[in-house]
């Protein structure tokens, strides 16, 4: 499976330079470069672990948002894509997350 670099850029259908600029604002300023990025997406070089935390989340976040907008016969499709995706969290680690972005979008 690709990393989750690759799955934010399939996902997302942005560049690695738009990529780079959304997981800067996600990381509260940290600076995501745009070919620490490549090398990351690429495997020539290791990815920090804060990267794939935010990473993560971002990805929960469009799962959330993508379970919303579709239909009641559409969610088991949609949390496969998902959970598959995000096979290297634990249950607890994605409920966290989860619980993060509802209470973000409840503010």
């Amino acid at each position: 499976m690709d990393n989750i670099i690759n799955q934010l850029e399939e996902l997302t259908g942005l560049t690695p330079l738009q990529l780079s600029k959304e997981l800067t604002n996600r990381a509260s300023g940290t600076s995501v470069d745009k070919k620490k990025l490549l090398d990351w997406r690429d495997g020539k070089s290791l990815m920090p672990g804060w990267v794939e935390r935010v990473a993560a989340q971002w990805i929960i976040e469009l799962w959330q948002n993508e379970r919303i907008q579709c239909n009641a016969e559409d969610l088991w499709k949609t949390d496969t894509k998902y959970t598959q995706i995000l096979s290297f969290l634990t249950m607890a680690d994605i409920l966290n997350m989860v619980q993060k972005h509802k209470s973000m979008n409840t503010s």
